[in-house]
């Protein structure tokens, strides 16, 4: 009985310090699609074909209509009104030698020849458990530029708190330079409020760590150059995934347990 205590109790510790949990994951993978299906966008409509230099963000689900066994995700997208031609948010398609040999997450933005302008993505995703916002480990997104012209992309991570977005205020500079892990900051966070404004970022915000995260996501920000010489320039990303280290409350209290049967167990030793 003793020694079955006393594992109890190191057990209860060592899960208390290690334990891990993928809250969200999407890639990688080549399974999710064998086609290439189209979205059905959260306002119910297609992104098939669509020239549209924005879609206001909605928390209804983006999820590919046929063909698709993936996670899901919602947001939107928005483009500056000095791109005169459009946005295309192509689905889920199945292009594995673009980015990194997985399935990914594909939009265009089309531009006359020196036409600048930028534009701004936001996947979010609710969580397989909500988290203290203290627990929150790592953010890890892999993206590329396939194709055309212009600067490397920025993201920055997002997370949503009851009903209130907040995104991290410093990004990762060097998204589509080459496909591979990046880390997003989890650091110095600023409100912000998809529902106004995609591209906006709000003032400096303060989170406590029991703050119960229940959403992720990743905002992305893409500029092209007045340098550019037309045509499309498409984007893709083939991995996000979210880590927490939940608070070891269960372990500790586990242990708790386990200790108060030792010490109950020595007392009735000495009667």
């Amino acid at each position: 009985m003793k020694k079955q205590i006393a594992l109890l109790l190191s057990l209860a510790l060592a899960g208390a310090s290690s334990a891990q949990v993928v809250i969200y994951s999407f890639g990688e993978s080549t399974e999710y699609s064998t086609g290439a299906p189209q979205l059905t966008l959260g306002d119910g409509t297609t992104a098939a074909s669509n020239s549209d230099l924005s879609r206001a963000f909605s928390t209804n689900a983006m999820q590919p209509q046929t063909d698709y066994t993936g996670p899901g995700f919602f947001g939107g997208w928005e483009a500056s009104d000095s791109l005169n031609q459009n946005m295309d948010f192509p689905p889920l398609i199945n292009q594995h030698t673009t980015t990194g040999g997985f399935d990914g997450l594909y939009f265009t933005l089309n531009a006359t020849a020196s036409e600048a302008g930028s534009f701004a993505l936001l996947m979010m995703a609710d969580a397989s458990t909500t988290v203290n916002f203290s627990d929150l480990q790592s953010f890890t997104l892999a993206a590329a530029r396939t194709t055309g012209t212009g600067q490397n992309a920025i993201a920055h991570a997002v997370i949503r708190v009851g009903s209130s977005y907040y995104v991290a205020d410093t990004p990762a500079n060097n998204v589509s330079s080459a496909y591979g892990d990046i880390s997003l900051a989890l650091t110095s966070w600023n409100t912000y409020d998809p529902a106004s404004s995609l591209s906006a970022i709000g003032s400096s915000a303060t989170l406590n760590g029991t703050d119960q995260v229940d959403a992720v996501g990743y905002l992305l920000f893409r500029n092209v150059l007045s340098t550019n010489t037309g045509g499309n320039t498409r984007f893709g990303v083939g991995k996000f995934e979210v880590v927490a280290v939940p608070e070891p409350s269960t372990y500790a209290l586990l242990a708790g347990f386990a200790t108060l049967g030792l010490i109950l167990f020595r007392r009735r030793q000495r009667l």
